[in-house]
């Protein structure tokens, strides 16, 4: 069976073919995630958006896709988990989009009942299949979790291990306010953390609280910089320190030493560094995931899975 993949993710949406005959994947197309510029999306929108992505793939007429978490939906309108709200136990962003037809369906993942996969709809002549988790796909497309940490480090960030599930450890989404600040000024923020050197990021003193954002796992009153005196504050200082902050902020969920960590999600791929400040602070053996699409990884094993 052939099946279009779909990872609607926070920084962009992931698309891929895949045969569970072959178990090949082809025809990788990226598309940048409205969530970039906007904290919300109207359905109308969404689903303008996902006709254009169909046009692209006219041959493929079965659909699975995982979406980001946290979400909701208010009358027409998506507001995505940047926005502080009521919460509300079954939210789906692609899900919704088929409330309307009699398969209509949230899976498990996403907060519904349901914990199986099954037709949840269509759209013109492409049937799509129950909605998944991004999250529960990358732990999906892991063979091996019970000796492992996963660290997945994307627009935000978990550590996964097969009893727990940490959620909203800040990463990329912090990473963008720098970037936002540095561009401003005409520096290219990722560009200058791919030239530092591990010692420069190790030697690095400034204190960076990234806990920027409502949702972080520790947010107080919002991110800080502190540790400042008269000969630190330097763009090689804060961004090491920047840096530093990222990685040494998962120690306290990291309790066995010798297990291994597997890296996953864009920011690692990113920034190159990142595997070797984890070999620095960490005793633990460091996997980087070579597979950029972990999430479609996942979609593909739930895809073997699908009886109907």
């Amino acid at each position: 069976m052939e099946y279009l993949l779909i990872d609607f993710g926070a920084s962009a949406i992931k698309c891929c073919t895949y045969d569970t005959t072959t178990k090949l994947f082809v025809n990788y197309t990226e598309y940048k995630s409205p969530f970039i510029d906007s904290d919300s999306i109207h359905k109308d929108k969404l689903l303008y958006l996902i006709k254009n992505i169909l046009s692209k793939y006219p041959s493929y007429k079965k659909v699975l896709c995982c979406c980001i978490l946290g979400g909701q939906w208010i009358d027409n309108i998506y507001y995505s988990w940047k926005i502080s709200k009521p919460k509300i136990k079954t939210n789906c962003l692609i899900s919704e989009l088929f409330i309307d037809q009699s398969s209509y369906h949230v899976h498990k993942h996403h907060g519904g009942a349901l914990d199986h996969i099954i037709p949840l709809g269509r759209i013109d002549d492409t049937l799509w299949y129950s909605c998944l988790g991004d999250t529960n796909c990358v732990i999906k497309s892991i063979d091996e979790l019970d000796n492992q940490y996963i660290i997945n480090i994307g627009t935000g960030s978990q550590v996964i291990t097969k009893e727990t599930i940490n959620k909203y450890i800040p990463a990329g989404r912090s990473l963008l306010v720098f970037d936002k600040f540095f561009q401003s000024i005409g520096i290219n923020f990722f560009d200058q953390l791919n030239i530092l050197t591990i010692d420069q990021v190790i030697n690095s003193s400034l204190y960076i609280d990234l806990n920027i954002f409502e949702q972080a796992h520790r947010y107080t009153s919002g991110g800080m910089i502190s540790h400042i005196n008269e000969y630190n504050f330097t763009l090689t200082n804060l961004l090491g320190s920047i840096l530093k902050s990222l990685i040494i902020q998962y120690k306290p969920f990291i309790l066995e030493e010798h297990t291994a960590i597997r890296l996953t999600g864009g920011i690692p791929k990113k920034i190159k560094l990142i595997k070797f400040l984890f070999e620095y602070y960490y005793q633990n053996p460091i996997i980087v995931s070579n597979d950029n699409y972990e999430t479609h990884a996942g979609l593909a094993k739930f895809a073997h899975l699908i009886t109907e």
